[in-house]
């Protein structure tokens, strides 16, 4: 049900004037998107859109991050291992599964994560009555 609502939505579209000739713009409804439609629109307004896939970003180094993942590119190594990252922060999160760092601590119990999503699994799961206050 909840992928024929994702659907449904994408499908749908409005039509606005733009600028002083009126020509007409066509965008896409995203309900759910990660990106507000507001920042969507601007950076499509910017030139931001990756031809790849669509996806619109924030600037011109996130879109040159961006086509990195489509092209391969891996330029940072792991020194533990065979795995290689796109970016730096990716490699840097990576590292902490080599050293056993886990920043992200649970305030209710023991558990400490990597990621901040891995934590944010964990209250839900193990917390669901506390999960109200996550960060």
């Amino acid at each position: 049900m909840r992928t024929q609502q994702r659907q449904t939505e994408k499908e749908e579209t409005r039509t606005r004037k733009r600028g002083k000739q009126g020509r007409k713009v066509k965008e896409e409804l995203y309900l759910d998107a990660a990106v507000c439609p507001l920042q969507r629109s601007v950076a499509t307004m910017l030139g931001n859109v990756c031809g790849l896939c669509g996806r619109s970003l924030s600037s011109t180094s996130s879109l040159e991050r961006h086509l990195r993942y489509h092209r391969g590119e891996r330029r940072y190594a792991c020194a533990h291992c065979p795995y290689r990252a796109v970016a730096r922060d990716k490699l840097v999160r990576h590292l902490h599964i080599h050293t056993g760092h886990r920043p992200h601590r649970c305030h209710l119990c023991p558990f400490a994560a990597i990621q901040a999503t891995d934590l944010r699994k964990h209250i839900r799961s193990k917390h669901p009555t506390e999960a109200i206050t996550l960060p």
